[in-house]
């Protein structure tokens, strides 16, 4: 009866610490007055992604959802960063009216692969894994910044919008 017992648990907890939860993240915006190259630097919002933060810590999380642009002149390809800590507080960043600018050496990149945004406005779908644990790093901390590389292609006025964002997270 015992070993029924603790094989219940065992399984049980096993179980839980492999079963994804899904946690909804409010739309991310990001209005920038001139987009091209970004000179190895890495844009972020003033204000974190906001998220409903899980009771528990978590080991593992995939970011996934869309992207669209708005005033793109050409395709714009990006990189997305990720920081649990404001990057105001930065020294090396310096922060401007709408966003923050932060060197690209001192930050952390979430997709190993550029991702297109469209001129033609359409919604590019996106997944990343988080091999850097920058993305459970902000998760587990409650506040969790998401910014751009910018590696080719313009914009004016551009209005990056990520939305329909999921993160698929493990628990410990």
């Amino acid at each position: 009866m015992k070993k029924s017992v603790l094989l219940v648990v065992v399984v049980s907890l096993v179980g839980c610490s492999i079963l994804p939860l899904r946690l909804g993240i409010d739309n991310i915006s990001l209005t920038v007055p001139l987009v091209t190259y970004t000179n190895n630097n890495v844009l972020y919002p003033k204000t974190p992604s906001p998220f409903n933060q899980p009771p528990v810590n978590i080991s593992n999380v995939k970011l996934e959802g869309s992207a669209t642009a708005t005033n793109v002149l050409s395709d714009v390809s990006v990189f997305l960063y990720a920081r649990s800590t404001n990057p105001a507080t930065d020294l090396s960043c310096t922060a401007y009216t709408d966003f923050i600018l932060c060197p690209k050496a001192n930050q952390i990149k979430i997709n190993s692969g550029a991702f297109s945004l469209l001129a033609n406005g359409s919604k590019k779908v996106f997944g990343f894994d988080d091999a850097s644990n920058a993305l459970r790093d902000g998760v587990n901390a409650g506040k969790l910044w998401i910014g751009l590389e910018v590696t080719s292609g313009a914009a004016a006025n551009m209005t990056l919008q990520l939305s329909d964002l999921v993160a698929s997270v493990t628990l410990f």
